[in-house]
């Protein structure tokens, strides 16, 4: 894809001028697609259209939500907090809710994954709320689907996103071990042709 307007890549801080090839890259959002930048200095980041219901590898769940100014997330752990407030499905008594954690957003970008629909639906058994907008189910066919109507329509785009984002991702990665194998190519080459004899070389223009 190409950039249709002027920007400024999130991973080197160069300047994406228009025109100029692009990439969605996973915790930065459109960047240069092969940028060979020092990125450790640049914080990842999730975009606000991004923004929802998380697992992360050691399985924590977490939400990340849109700033007031809509101009960055941030994120929040779903943590049980010691008082009784309600029954869960194995009979203990558990309060719970999601508290906010300074840089979580950042790991969030760099190792989460969107929550899938039939993992929300757990949730939702267990602790008997919505995990991505905590309202408690009523009606009869939110309770049958095991989810609300508005939420179910965000976990299924979820999980299109999820496969989406592997299939770019599978993309860029074979891109990336093409332009590798055909650079270690012309290196090779160049190393031969040095070695060869330095009289009558017709090759030299190859």
């Amino acid at each position: 894809m190409t950039a249709k307007y002027p920007g400024k890549c999130p991973r080197c801080g160069e300047t994406i001028a228009p025109g100029a090839e692009i990439a969605k890259i996973a915790g930065y959002g459109w960047s240069h697609p092969m940028c060979q930048a020092n990125v450790s200095a640049v914080k990842p980041k999730i975009a606000v259209e991004d923004a929802g219901v998380y697992v992360m590898p050691n399985g924590d769940i977490v939400k990340v939500k849109a700033r007031q100014d809509k101009k960055g997330t941030y994120a929040m752990r779903w943590k049980d907090i010691g008082a009784a407030k309600r029954l869960t499905e194995p009979g203990t008594h558990v309060h719970y809710d999601y508290e906010y954690v300074k840089g979580l957003v950042e790991q969030v970008a760099l190792e989460g994954r969107k929550m899938t629909l039939d993992e929300a639906k757990l949730f939702i058994v267990k602790y008997g709320c919505c995990v991505r907008c905590g309202r408690l189910l009523k009606a009869a066919k939110s309770v049958e689907q095991g989810i609300g109507p508005v939420c179910i329509k965000y976990f299924a785009a979820a999980g299109i996103h999820n496969a989406a984002a592997s299939l770019v991702v599978n993309a860029e990665w074979g891109a990336y071990k093409n332009q590798a194998a055909a650079l270690e190519a012309e290196q090779e080459k160049k190393a031969f042709l040095a070695d060869l004899p330095k009289l009558d070389r017709p090759w030299d223009s190859l």
